[in-house]
């Protein structure tokens, strides 16, 4: 009996050393189509801090951030790079991105575009700040000497952030998937979309695997080397769907417009497909969270919790119309609302609450998105 207890005891500790916890989130940091930047205590629900957007004509839409250390790395699209300290909210580094003096020797035609930058993180990596622009510039540029370490210079506007694998940088350029080697900005490589099957959105990596998905739906799964492993078309016509609301558990990658889609990550079969609501007007998704035996899917009407294969089991309306992101968050989801509002839910969609009120929007411009962190 006693080595009976024994055993059960040892299966016990290893089992919850095999599924340990994250460690409990104490800061939520949080920006906006205004590009307001906030930082929040989670547990007394207060304003840490505050930065206010500025030059309101050029960055009117949602851009992104990074945090490492305790320093955010914050991109706006006028070309303004800030480092804050991530627990005050001062600005402790600035550039102002710029045309790299050597367009005119490419010789490639930007003259009727403004030179921005388009949902950039950015990557923060040994001490460089890596994105892209809308005059085809991808840039590595140091930190502490503010220096241009290279620029790589194409015909394609950037739309999204590139992404690290190893010592290679890989670039969405919309009609191709480009490699550069990360020290030096030499293109090592590339892989060519189908002529209808260009890729706006950014490419995200999960498990070794670069997905991508077009601007008709089709998901793509490739090895770092471009070798294809399988693609999915969604034959449905969907909204535009984005790689911003693709999830990944350890069977699926999560997608979809009006229906959310669960494929296979082994061989790229349709696992499930739900339509989320036969009216479409509003019906498309926001965002997907994962949840334990599921997902939660955001929409600007409903919050709706769907099991492993694919049944809707739970749907609420959300105090107000949610903008952009599903933020899961010490067992809890935020997100925020067109009222201006951050609400927080829990994983039963039973107890909605407001969580800060007053962040500022700016209804003027786009308000479609929203993008949050915690630390």
């Amino acid at each position: 009996m006693v080595k009976y207890i024994f055993i059960l005891a040892s299966i016990c500790l290893l089992s919850c050393k095999n599924k340990e916890q994250e460690p409990i989130k104490k800061t939520l940091f949080l920006t906006t189509n205004a590009n307001d930047v906030y930082a929040f205590d989670i547990d007394q629900k207060k304003l840490k801090w505050h930065h206010p957007g500025f030059n309101l004509e050029v960055n009117d839409e949602v851009n992104y951030f990074t945090l490492d250390n305790n320093i955010m790395t914050k991109i706006y699209q006028d070309g303004i790079i800030n480092r804050f300290d991530k627990n005050t909210g001062k600005i402790l580094w600035q550039i102002q991105d710029k045309p790299d003096e050597s367009q005119s020797y490419y010789g490639y035609d930007f003259d009727d575009v403004r030179f921005l930058q388009f949902y950039q993180y950015p990557l923060v990596h040994e001490g460089n700040i890596i994105f892209g622009n809308s005059h085809g510039e991808i840039k590595s540029i140091n930190i502490e000497s503010k220096k241009t370490n290279w620029v790589y210079i194409q015909p394609q506007i950037i739309y999204s952030s590139p992404k690290i694998i190893k010592n290679i940088l890989y670039v969405n350029v919309n009609h191709s998937l480009i490699m550069l080697d990360l020290k030096t900005g030499k293109k090592v490589g590339n892989v060519k979309y189908a002529d209808n099957e260009h890729v706006l959105n950014e490419i995200k990596v999960e498990d070794g695997v670069i997905y991508t998905l077009s601007q008709n739906n089709l998901l793509s799964a490739r090895a770092i080397n471009f070798e294809e492993k399988f693609h999915y078309k969604a034959d449905e016509n969907l909204h535009q769907s984005s790689t911003f609301n693709m999830v990944f558990d350890e069977d699926n990658v999560y997608f979809g417009g009006n229906i959310l889609y669960a494929i296979d990550k082994k061989n790229g079969e349709l696992s499930w497909k739900t339509t989320l609501n036969e009216d479409e007007n509003g019906s498309e998704i926001l965002s997907v969270a994962i949840v334990n035996n599921g997902v939660i899917v955001l929409t600007k009407k409903e919050l709706l919790k769907l099991d492993d294969e694919g049944g809707i089991i739970a749907r609420i309306k959300p105090k107000a119309q949610p903008i952009g992101l599903l933020y899961p968050c010490n067992g809890l989801h935020y997100y925020l609302a067109m009222d201006g509002n951050l609400y927080r839910i829990d994983e039963q969609l039973k107890n909605e609450e407001l969580f800060f009120k007053g962040i500022n929007l700016d209804p003027e411009h786009r308000v479609d998105n929203s993008y949050m962190m915690a630390q």
